[in-house]
């Protein structure tokens, strides 16, 4: 594979593992930091990824 291709490979996943805190920011959520902090230091183990991922779709957002 080629240097772009990896490139655009961990650009992917980095997004795709960093999606619950994209949500939490696009809803803007009460929690942002602490669902942004649980995802970036547990979101490795698969169950906190997914526990970030419901607490960013469910969490109250702000008043606009």
């Amino acid at each position: 594979m080629s240097g772009t291709t990896w490139v655009t490979f961990w650009l992917i996943v980095g997004a795709v593992y960093l999606l619950p805190t994209f949500i939490a920011a696009y809803r803007h959520a009460n929690s942002l930091w602490a669902i942004a902090v649980l995802n970036l230091l547990f979101g490795w183990t698969g169950v906190m990824w997914f526990g970030a991922s419901v607490w960013a779709i469910t969490d109250k957002t702000e008043s606009r």
